[in-house]
């Protein structure tokens, strides 16, 4: 499932359109409507051909910050550093660390690595 790796991969540099122009704007909205067409029908050439979009560790660390921030508030994850990643087969499953030795559970998100699809974000308890 590329399209919603792709979908974040192009909404994070639509956000700095907001200070273009109205005209440049629309160029850019075109073009990313093109892209995401090329994806959706896998014409668009991958740049990364049986590497993996998510290689490492500290890249799926990096995903589960933005991905779990965003369903369970970025302050709340934050508190949950420091995060690891463990690579299980074709997917990386990342943990938070609980606070404090404090009983309870963390955001937890589990990664696709050859094209860094979210298969799902828990949190747990």
């Amino acid at each position: 499932m590329k399209a919603p790796c792709l979908i974040l991969a192009l909404l994070v540099p639509l956000l700095a359109l907001a200070q273009l122009s109205p005209q440049t704007r629309e160029i850019y909205r075109k073009d990313a409507d093109h892209l995401l067409a090329l994806a959706l029908s896998k014409k668009l050439p991958n740049a990364m051909p049986g590497r993996g979009a998510v290689r490492s560790a500290a890249a799926a660390v990096k995903l589960h910050e933005v991905t779990a921030g965003t369903v369970f508030g970025a302050a709340h994850v934050a508190q949950q550093k420091p995060f690891f990643a463990i690579r299980s087969g074709e997917y990386w499953v990342v943990y938070g660390t609980v606070p404090g030795g404090e009983l309870g559970g963390t955001a937890v998100t589990v990664i696709r690595a050859n094209d860094g699809g979210v298969l799902g974000v828990v949190h747990q308890r």
